[in-house]
């Protein structure tokens, strides 16, 4: 399938919103540790996607989509340059999120790529991420050419309420 790669501004994330909590509470329906427990509500997962925004906006925060042939937005990720005045170098990746009727279809894989892009345009030469143990992300990671430096057992819950560990990875752009 053809997918087509998009970053949003502000103005974008607040218009593909609804979609984007879509995806968010579909990934979480799955069990996939990122930030929410079970039941997502409508209210915190809009709340969550309007602060990106905002975030965006100020330009603290970049998002990435990937729409399918239809236009749909079916995956997306986020980068953020590290605030702190020696850490100019680096960004941290985070809610690589791919809806479940499209994971293993090479969105993930997109994602990463155009991340990686983004980030060398920028000079920054040091990425990292964390994701849940034993989870698909780890897989993609690898994929793509990261590298697990960590992990820490007991990190966070999961949605579902038990406790999950968390492994650490980062990527050296050349």
């Amino acid at each position: 399938m053809n997918y087509q790669i998009e970053w949003l501004d502000a103005q974008h994330v607040h218009a593909v919103c609804p979609r984007l909590c879509d995806i968010l509470t579909a990934v979480v329906m799955q069990n996939a540790s990122v930030g929410f427990m079970l039941p997502v509500t409508a209210e915190a997962a809009h709340t969550y996607w309007q602060g990106v925004a905002d975030a965006v906006g100020r330009g603290h925060k970049h998002i990435v989509v990937v729409r399918n042939v239809h236009g749909v937005v079916v995956g997306t990720a986020q980068i953020e340059q590290a605030a702190s005045a020696n850490g100019q170098h680096r960004a941290e990746v985070m809610k690589v999120l791919v809806h479940p009727d499209v994971q293993r279809q090479g969105v993930g894989t997109l994602l990463m790529h155009s991340i990686d892009a983004f980030a060398r345009a920028r000079g920054w030469r040091l990425l990292i991420l964390d994701t849940k143990l034993g989870d698909g992300g780890e897989q993609l990671y690898a994929r793509c050419g990261w590298i697990k430096f960590g992990e820490v057992p007991d990190y966070a819950y999961s949605p579902d309420g038990t406790l999950a560990g968390t492994s650490f990875w980062y990527k050296l752009l050349t």
